[in-house]
């Protein structure tokens, strides 16, 4: 009994080392004095204008002040805005922009080794090597060191954070931690929500179908974690067409330019550049040595199993359940794997044209962030699957060295800066007039998308003599006016839904100036107050309130539980 204890305790420090030396393979990049540049260098400034806005009281927060060359957009609104919440709390403590960003670029690994070591772990009774190397697939995947260090998705990179974690809950039938990792990945990435949530409903399926109350409650939580995800997902959805999101589904970013070639999964091609069309990319889609070859011994593997139950009912003799359980489970996942890639591939075309709402997805290829989960729980297969203990040890040693060695290079930026104050920020005058050129998106869609005009309408904005600023924060400003005669007013404030205006504290009509697309009033002769605010639309009043309603109803499950617990 002792001796077993021993044995057991040293596993348990042996992968508890193991798991450590995965997070340093896919984080040593970060865990220095320098940074780098990656396509998507905008996270600094996103931290800073959230909290800004959160300084201000605006929440939930929406509105950035000062992107939009200075007039202002609904970002927030748009773009997953949890990483940011987390970035700002960070940046808030004292930590600057580019330890803040690091922060949350670390999170995502972290998150993502131990939600995949929990899940592999889970997935195959409680086998924690299987977990390991489940972890060590996962974390390691070549696609999330694109991510990280040559796109910068960050919000892609919390996504994918979140998939494992979902999955694991739906297992552990612990509804309220699914609950939570559902609205993680709601509230990170809306795009890896359209990708995942369709897969992760057949597994719901899958594992619930026989169970009437498993499949209830399973489903209460997604529905418990749409909810509590609204306040983002509605107006999002709603009120997109008051931006110029229109920009990112065409010319470059049209889904069609995007698609792979199934050899591209096999090249171990790297490069620094972008997605164009045709299988030359200057960036890599390798799905990894280590997870191909795993892919490959658990197919060698396997294929006898499923040939000897197949046979084994064609002539109506019985079998073991547990056996026809693990086949069902393992077609499954092979099912989801292959779903998941077959989006990415031109064969597919005819469902992104069939089905509108793909568009967004701009790029095919992103479907490898779902496949490369259901890909780790493959590689670590044959750890159940080979009996023999001396060729179990040899695989799992074999294929973690495969994963590490073949896989830690990938997770370093192309060169590394000292300087990064030329990209990491908080001057509002680069943030107006230098970082809002390369945020356009979610500008008002009445605004001129000319960056010079726009940067210009703000330089030179000048409101009438006598005109005295009162307070100027992100979503309320006021002003004290004395005007000579009644006039329309310009405020410099990008018009977009839910702008009012009041004059001595009574509402009056507003509207977007047709000349510059200003929010615009008449104020009459006089000596005036008169303040702007950024209200609640009804469509974004709908979507608080059921924000609320979920947050009371899970608060009392929680309460619930605990007591049944006492």
């Amino acid at each position: 009994m002792f001796g077993k204890k021993i044995k057991l305790l040293g596993q348990k420090y042996l992968v508890f080392n193991l798991l450590c030396l995965i997070f340093l393979a896919s984080s040593w990049s970060l865990l220095n004095f320098s940074f780098f540049r990656t396509h998507d260098y905008v996270h600094g400034v996103r931290i800073v204008e959230m909290q800004q806005a959160l300084a201000d009281g605006h929440f939930p927060v929406r509105w950035s002040k000062d992107l939009g060359f200075g007039l202002g957009m609904p970002l927030f609104e748009f773009y997953g805005p949890l990483p940011y919440y987390v970035g700002s709390l960070f940046y808030f403590l004292g930590f600057n922009l580019i330890w803040s960003t690091k922060f949350l670029f670390l999170i995502a690994n972290l998150g993502t080794l131990i939600g995949a070591y929990l899940l592999g772990k889970e997935f195959f009774k409680n086998n924690k090597l299987a977990g390991l190397i489940t972890s060590a697939a996962i974390t390691l995947a070549p696609y999330r060191a694109v991510n990280l260090f040559i796109r910068g998705a960050l919000g892609e990179a919390w996504g994918i954070m979140a998939m494992p974690w979902i999955l694991y809950f739906l297992l552990k039938k612990n509804y309220l931690a699914l609950t939570l990792s559902l609205v993680v990945l709601l509230l990170s990435h809306n795009l890896s929500t359209l990708m995942f949530l369709p897969f992760s409903l057949l597994v719901v399926i899958f594992l619930a179908a026989r169970h009437v109350v498993r499949l209830k409650k399973a489903i209460t939580a997604y529905v418990l974690a749409i909810g509590l995800s609204s306040f983002y997902l509605l107006p999002a959805f709603l009120e997109k067409n008051f931006t110029q999101i229109d920009t990112i589904l065409s010319g470059y970013f049209y889904y069609s330019h995007h698609f792979l070639y199934i050899r591209q999964f096999f090249l171990p091609h790297w490069g620094y550049g972008g997605s164009a069309w045709g299988p030359n990319d200057e960036i890599s889609f390798f799905l990894g040595w280590g997870q191909l070859l795993g892919l490959l011994i658990t197919l060698m593997a396997f294929s006898p199993i499923i040939g000897e139950n197949i046979w084994s009912v064609l002539r109506r003799q019985k079998f073991q359940i547990s056996e026809a359980k693990q086949v069902g489970k393992f077609l499954l996942i092979l099912f989801l794997f292959v779903s998941s890639l077959f989006f990415s591939i031109m064969k597919s075309k005819w469902l992104w044209d069939s089905l509108p709402l793909l568009n967004f997805i701009q790029f095919p290829w992103r479907f490898i962030s779902v496949g490369l989960i259901f890909l780790g729980l493959l590689v670590a297969y044959p750890l159940i699957l080979i009996k023999k203990k001396m060729f179990k040890l040899v695989y799992i040693w074999a294929i973690f060295l495969v994963l590490i060695l073949g896989n830690f290079a990938y997770f370093r930026p192309e060169k590394f800066s000292r300087d990064m104050a030329s990209l990491y920020y908080a001057d509002v005058e680069k943030i107006r007039y230098g970082m809002s050129d390369v945020l356009r998106d979610y500008v008002p869609i009445q605004m001129d998308l000319d960056g010079e005009k726009l940067k210009t309408l703000h330089r030179d904005f000048v409101f009438p003599e006598h005109t005295e600023i009162l307070i100027n924060k992100t979503q309320q400003k006021l002003y004290k006016f004395n005007l000579n005669e009644e006039q329309i007013i310009e405020f410099p404030v990008a018009y977009f839904p839910g702008w009012q205006v009041e004059i001595d504290g009574k509402r009056i009509g507003s509207q977007a100036s047709e000349k510059t697309g200003l929010l615009s009033a008449s104020i009459p002769a006089g000596e005036h107050t008169v303040g702007i605010y950024f209200a609640r639309t009804p469509i974004r009043q709908v979507a608080d309130m059921i924000s609320t309603i979920a947050l009371i109803i899970l608060v009392a499950r929680y309460i619930v539980r605990l007591n049944k617990l006492e």
